[in-house]
């Protein structure tokens, strides 16, 4: 017999198991993909981490790494003026976070982008309120009746302000908050001509 016959039966099934570990974990579905994004991210290799991180939102079985995946792009996106795909990242790890608190945080993130980037008061709170669903602390309320008034809307404000009220820890700020609103003269707009 020649090497070549005696050591193919020996060495083929060792390739194949290796390369059998290379594909998974190389792939998105590996343990290791999340950890191959981030080294990306640390490497300065900012669109190959987000690649790697869709590939992982896109493919992962547990929500709640999908979500984080969908959260860490959403991330580079925005801090590469990429807003609207930071929106639409952070939109999509808020759809299938199924844990409330990290719901919440991905929703104040969100809220935050809307209030500090894109300058839309409306969206702003809608994002703030539905942090403030998911959260046992509930300071989206706060947080959402400032961007209803900056929307201009008093008594969307007024109600996101009763509801911060009804929490033991926001409640003193809430209920401040509601006297100064209610202290506050109308404005020309609020008055029936």
């Amino acid at each position: 017999m020649h090497a070549r016959e005696l050591l193919l039966p020996v060495v083929a099934p060792i390739v194949g198991v290796l390369a059998l570990g290379a594909l998974v974990l190389g792939g998105p579905w590996s343990p290791l993909a999340l950890d191959s994004a981030n080294a990306r991210y640390a490497g300065g290799d900012l669109e190959g981490a987000i690649s790697r991180y869709e590939a992982v939102a896109q493919s992962w079985q547990t929500p709640s790494t999908r979500a984080e995946a969908w959260r860490r792009a959403g991330m580079i996106r925005r801090g590469q003026g990429d807003v609207r795909g930071a929106v639409r990242d952070y939109e999509h790890a808020a759809e299938i976070e199924p844990v409330a608190e990290r719901r919440s945080a991905i929703l104040t993130e969100l809220g935050l982008l809307y209030k500090d980037e894109l300058h839309d008061p409306r969206s702003c709170a809608e994002a703030f309120e539905h942090a403030a669903l998911d959260s046992r602390a509930g300071e989206g309320d706060l947080a959402a009746a400032g961007c209803w008034l900056q929307a201009g809307e008093t008594d969307l404000a007024r109600e996101a302000l009763t509801r911060a009220a009804a929490r033991p820890n926001l409640q003193e700020t809430a209920e401040k908050a509601l006297a100064s609103l209610e202290a506050t003269p109308a404005s020309a707009a609020d008055v029936e001509p």
